[in-house]
């Protein structure tokens, strides 16, 4: 909780958001999508749970930015 209440913006875009809140779980569990499941739940709209392929492409853009910054 306390990672999201201070990387937390208001109107996060939600592409950002999704990305904050997949960051902060690998913190906690392996990385990879057998770890992981999100579900997704917008306005107005049914509930959606992501598929693994979608939760390890997040993961893959995720890692790819931490090495960009550690190469700084």
């Amino acid at each position: 909780m306390e990672i999201l209440e201070t990387r937390h913006e208001d109107n996060m875009e939600y592409e950002k958001a999704l990305n904050l809140i997949v960051d902060c779980m690998l913190q906690y569990v392996e990385a990879g999508s057998k770890n992981i499941e999100i579900a997704v739940m917008k306005d107005d709209q049914i509930m959606k749970i992501m598929t693994d392929d979608e939760v390890d492409k997040i993961i893959a853009e995720i890692e790819e930015k931490k090495k960009k910054e550690e190469k700084k």
